[in-house]
């Protein structure tokens, strides 16, 4: 596993000429772990989409590097998994078709194949149905399967428990345990039950414009 290093310095992040929030630093490494708290509408899911490099910084830098070697932005997707409930799939796949095509861009883990996954997530009866058949749950069970077990070093979760019942949750929290102690994770959430394993906290509280 490639050592990553990221790096943010005084970030801030401005809607409709209205800062949410400013003054963000940073520096976190592989097998850090950390929770991005703050009340709704305060910047979490924004904060992980700056870092990931899927929403442009106001003012600010943020670097990564690789192995010690400053790693172009261009780059930074390849060693990113990215988990959001607002992230939808192509509603003409299977449960199948997806996890192999996903497969196909990310790496899994230890050698692990789709089928590894569909047993994971126990969706051995439903891995040929149409993706737009399952549950909001399910939906979101095979988003974090994908995201938890790829091979890349970084990974981000944006309210990884959302549409999980009580059994989804205590599956996410075993999975996180067992495939994500050596990489860097950033979670974005208001529910400790996501984040009990991080390491460190980052409230944007302390960050928001009064």
């Amino acid at each position: 596993m490639p050592q990553v290093t990221i790096e943010g310095v005084n970030l801030r992040k401005d809607f409709a000429h209205q800062t949410i929030f400013e003054g963000i630093s940073f520096t976190y490494r592989n097998t850090d772990s950390i929770a991005v708290t703050g009340a709704n509408g305060s910047g979490k899911s924004t904060l992980l989409r700056m870092i990931s490099g899927m929403v442009t910084i106001t003012e600010g830098q943020i670097r990564w590097s690789l192995d010690g070697r400053k790693l172009p932005t261009h780059h930074t997707y390849e060693y990113l998994s990215f988990c959001s409930p607002g992230f939808h799939f192509d509603d003409r796949f299977t449960v199948r078709e997806i996890i192999k095509q996903y497969c196909k861009v990310k790496p899994l883990q230890h050698g692990m194949s789709p089928d590894d996954l569909i047993g994971l997530i126990g969706f051995g009866a439903h891995s040929h149905k149409l993706i737009s058949e399952l549950s909001s749950g399910m939906n979101q069970r095979v988003r974090l399967v994908l995201t938890l077990c790829t091979q890349t070093p970084v990974l981000f979760l944006d309210e990884p428990c959302t549409n999980l019942d009580q059994q989804g949750v205590e599956w996410y929290q075993e999975m996180v345990d067992r495939f994500c102690s050596h990489k860097l994770v950033f979670v974005a959430s208001n529910d400790p039950r996501e984040y009990l394993f991080c390491k460190d906290q980052l409230s944007l509280m302390d960050y928001l414009v009064k």
